[in-house]
């Protein structure tokens, strides 16, 4: 599938896995990885999706025998150049492109509710004759040239702010599922938090940002988790962290998380209690 077919990048998955594939090949692109096939098993993968655009860059790469272009221009709109083996051109652009002179190979759309594109992300039911809307900005969609069906069975509205987690059509009827808008997301904001330990035997401390603390407390944040665990070295006592919060006026904000142990502390821990609290103030 590709002119070094042994070749597996790190934590390379099959496209079929399809935000795991897309999150994976954007990291990638900056070091001009060839278009790479993982497959896991004998059945054959639909040709759908990213699967079908990797195909299409994989034709593209075999037809037009690609290499990198490492003495050309490369502007910062260009993540990596190429040139093909007849002299022309081609580059991956950070907007999620490759294309060849005027000639798009590949698109994918990120980071937009809503495109105003002419043509298609497979299984997506809203549009209409300007636009690709209800987009999770969050996701990869692999983006086709190909003429939307006004004819089928789609939404042409949805309300102002609507971001769809989901969507399904059976027998003539669509279930629309949105997401919840995120007011804050507490581990990305470490820095803005003021964190402390209180011992129960031994002096309090308080710091501006993660805390680290020499008798064993903890607050720190790892991607979307927050890491947790009180003060153990003189005893027992209390980690804390606060942050200030500028909420809406209008609807009925809620706190929502999940609570877990470390795997490796399953049966050795001696227990912990989670608080959680909101005051108004200025």
């Amino acid at each position: 599938m590709c002119s070094q077919p042994s070749r597996v990048y790190l934590g390379c998955p099959p496209p079929s896995k399809a935000q795991y594939y897309a999150a994976w090949r954007e990291n990638y692109t900056r070091w001009g990885v060839l278009p790479t096939l993982k497959v896991y098993s004998d059945e054959p993968e639909p040709q759908t999706g990213f699967q079908r655009q990797l195909l299409d860059e994989v034709s593209f790469w075999q037809t037009a025998r690609v290499d990198a272009d490492m003495d050309g221009p490369w502007p910062a709109e260009v993540v990596f150049p190429y040139r093909t083996a007849g002299g022309e051109r081609a580059v991956r652009t950070a907007e999620g492109r490759l294309v060849c002179g005027d000639r798009e190979i590949s698109r994918t759309l990120t980071d937009v509710s809503e495109v105003r594109l002419p043509g298609t992300i497979e299984g997506a039911l809203c549009y209409d004759r300007e636009r690709l809307f209800g987009l999770n900005p969050d996701l990869w969609y692999p983006y086709f040239a190909d003429r939307r069906d006004l004819t089928a069975f789609h939404v042409e509205s949805l309300p102002a702010g609507v971001t769809l987690r989901s969507c399904a059509l059976q027998n003539g009827l669509a279930a629309l599922i949105s997401t919840e808008p995120v007011v804050a997301s507490l581990p990305p904001m470490m820095a803005q938090a003021t964190t402390g330990s209180v011992p129960f035997d031994g002096e309090a401390i308080e710091v501006h940002g993660a805390l680290n603390g020499e008798e064993g407390s903890q607050f720190a944040n790892a991607g979307d988790q927050l890491h947790a665990h009180p003060p153990w070295k003189p005893g027992p006592g209390i980690a804390y962290a606060r942050w200030r919060l500028k909420l809406p006026g209008q609807g009925q904000p809620r706190f929502v998380s999940q609570v877990a142990l470390d795997s490796g502390a399953v049966g050795q821990s001696d227990g912990v209690l989670f608080g959680v609290s909101v005051r108004q103030g200025t």
